[in-house]
């Protein structure tokens, strides 16, 4: 497609430039001559660059910022202002990566020195003899645009090169650099993913043909630099030309948008409106387990409809055998989305190994995230607010986006439902069961857990029945096989888990007042001490927790004593299915990590840890034991006698495969089995 108002088109990129009737106007080239050509194109983009560089490209420092995951990589070449550098906006980066953008690769290159006009010598892309929109439409490029042009495409081609998709190349500008980004864009061998233009005007006439490319504008309300007015033709023009540019204005403190909030605010909306292009995507729900699991197997499908750019599936585990899927395929065509949507997808699974079907539907244009969307979306979610369950929600609300739900969604989704739903959030489903009634049961009943091949498990087991009887307690212990175990509590992959799978089991039941859980390899060491001692010193709490040896860990639930009532229950509901936990399901011990996020949503526990505690500190719901008052793990401590003594060792044997070959040097040499043999007069059993 000829470029008429655009003297020079840069043409490398690895694949022709994006003029097709040039293409069509030539015949192709024969195989002899293809080196040739190469050669003289490569010594024509040599003479070009050292006639840049004696005009002073290069010559500036480009400051880099590497993406923080390689995962989906896109790059940001940045460009600033009249009078500026590379290094003044190279602190943007970091800020903006942290806030949901870790994949952006960001450039900062600094502009030749230069006279501009009446302004004498300063960084400059080009000369700027005027901002008048209707001038610069009359007038060829500044002088200097089109150097810089090459010098920009230049910076990007080698990261071409090495694997990111031109389509995730995007450029950005601030002021004069926002005119210099839109002339590179137009001129790029392939279509690039958007333009970013920040208090900026378009700095030549524009083509009469192009490709079309994402052009988002954002403007300051009271700019007294690049008045408003001149964004707002500049915008005109773009839009008779056939770019349909988006326009955002507002007002700020200094009324252009070089406040780094504005800066922040600006470049997420345009990355989340430019990263997945609308019309390029499927939507898949309910594939088949195995090529959910499968990425790499999915995109070769895909490729029988076209290019495939990327790939993105979410693969929820209800039960063992129980599993949600759905995700997106981006196209580098909408032709190829559109086969898509209508292809015999279920000949294809066949074919590649995966039979089953797949529910396949067009992902349409992008809808921008806004708290009145997130509402709208709630509301028509036909779930009861006590059983509303995020990741149903998310691939809802993916659907209706026509893209995956990022973090920064995310944290905007929990916003509203805080504001707008509180009766599903933590605190008050808490809340609520706190003020009803608790149920009925008397006396307390000891229970433990433990895989078969975890030699501590039946030793400590069998000390822990004998305190038990002592005190007229009933005890209640599940061995079973680790295979077992972890499939009674899937699609959690943690034999920890199983003490909550218990919990909820026995309080369920309701026959006793309270309930001790004590991890497989903890076994009580004060026999003369009473669990009642320990209930009277919460003053009527539901949870009796000690702190952890870690500050970070803040409590340690390796022994804990829950009180029968609604909110133990749904406390024990939430820790077991609700979204906060889900993110620690498949992590050894983990259940106590999912624990404390909850105690700190529902405030019965400072968000940051405090200093070590004296005596117990007692929340509406919760009291939390000091140090060694429940439990320790150290051995002197375990030998003190009197009010000093812990009334739990938990010596912490961490791995639930326990090898056998130790067993009996557990049994024999350690400790815990003299000890045990001792105080209990139990031998040691594996």
């Amino acid at each position: 497609m000829e470029i008429s108002a655009c003297p020079r088109v840069h043409a490398s990129w690895l694949q022709p430039g994006p003029c097709r009737a040039r293409q069509r106007a030539f015949p192709k080239p024969k195989p002899g001559f293809v080196t040739l050509g190469c050669a003289l194109a490569a010594v024509h983009q040599r003479r070009q660059r050292a006639a840049r560089a004696s005009a002073g490209y290069g010559a500036g420092e480009v400051f880099s910022a590497p993406a923080l995951t390689e995962d989906g990589e896109a790059l940001v070449v940045w460009l600033h202002g009249l009078g500026d550098t590379g290094q003044g906006w190279s602190t943007t980066a970091p800020a903006l990566q942290q806030m949901g953008l870790p994949m952006l690769h960001f450039l900062f290159p600094t502009a030749p020195t230069r006279g501009v006009g009446s302004k004498g010598m300063k960084p400059s892309w080009y000369d700027v003899p005027t901002l008048d929109p209707d001038q610069i439409a009359r007038q060829p490029p500044p002088e200097g645009l089109l150097d810089g042009v090459d010098y920009v495409l230049d910076l990007i081609e080698p990261h071409v090169r090495r694997g990111i998709p031109p389509q995730r190349v995007f450029l950005a500008g601030y002021s004069q650099g926002g005119g210099l980004a839109l002339a590179a864009a137009l001129r790029a061998p392939r279509k690039l993913g958007g333009v970013l233009m920040l208090s900026s005007w378009v700095a030549e006439p524009l083509p009469s043909e192009f490709k079309e490319v994402p052009v988002h504008i954002f403007h300051g309300a009271e700019d007294p630099v690049v008045p408003l007015r001149t964004a707002e033709l500049c915008r005109g023009q773009l839009e008779t030309a056939g770019l349909r540019p988006r326009g955002h204005a507002a007002s700020n403190a200094l009324g252009t948008w070089a406040g780094m909030s504005c800066i922040q605010w600006a470049t997420a909306k345009f990355a989340g409106a430019c990263m997945i292009r609308p019309g390029h995507r499927i939507f898949l729900r309910s594939l088949p387990a195995a090529l959910a699991e499968n990425p790499s197997a999915l995109r070769s499908i895909c490729t029988h409809f076209g290019e495939v750019e990327d790939v993105w599936v979410r693969v929820v585990n209800r039960t063992a055998t129980v599993h949600e899927s759905w995700g997106f395929v981006r196209f580098s065509t909408a032709e190829g989305a559109h086969l898509a949507a209508a292809g015999d997808w279920q000949q294809l699974l066949v074919s590649a190994g995966f039979p089953g079907s797949v529910e396949v539907l067009p992902a349409e244009a992008e809808l921008e995230v806004s708290e009145s969307l997130v509402a709208q979306a709630l509301d028509a979610d036909a779930k009861g607010a006590a059983h509303f369950d995020f990741e149903s929600f998310r691939e809802h609300f993916s659907q209706q986006l026509g893209r995956p739900v990022l973090r920064r969604d995310a944290e905007l989704i929990f916003q509203v439902l805080r504001k707008q739903r509180p009766d599903i959030s933590v605190k008050a489903q808490l809340s609520s069961a706190k003020d009803a009634e608790s149920g009925s049961g008397s006396g307390i009943l000891i229970i433990t857990a433990y895989s078969t091949n975890y030699a501590p498990g039946n030793i400590c087991a069998a000390a822990n029945h004998e305190y038990a009887a002592k005190h007229g307690y009933d005890f209640l212990c599940d061995a079973l096989p680790g295979r077992d175990m972890l499939e009674a509590v899937a699609p959690r992959d943690a034999h920890t888990w199983y003490k909550v799978l218990m919990l909820r089991r026995v309080m369920a039941e309701g026959q006793h007042s309270h309930v001790l859980w004590v991890d497989a390899d903890a076994v009580v060491i004060d026999q003369a001490k009473t669990l009642d001692s320990f209930i009277q010193e919460a003053e009527g709490r539901d949870l009796i927790i000690q702190e952890d040896l870690s500050a970070e860990c803040r409590v340690n639930c390796g022994v804990m004593i829950l009180r029968r009532s609604k909110w133990s229950s749904c406390l024990l509901r939430l820790l077991w299915e609700g979204n906060l936990s889900r993110r620690h399901h498949c992590k050894p011990y983990y259940e106590q990590s999912a624990l404390v996020r909850l105690l700190i949503e529902a405030g019965e526990l400072e968000s940051r840890p405090q200093q070590r505690l004296q005596r117990p500190a007692l929340s509406p719901k919760v009291c939390i034991l000091p140090q060694r008052r429940l439990q320790t793990n150290r051995l002197r401590e375990v030998q003190l006698d009197g009010p000093e003594r812990s009334f739990i060792f938990h010596p912490l044997f961490a791995s639930e495969h326990f090898a056998e070959d130790k067993a009996s040097k557990f049994q024999d040499c350690t400790v815990m089995g003299v000890l045990l043999a001792n105080v209990y007069a139990v031998a040691p059993e594996c």
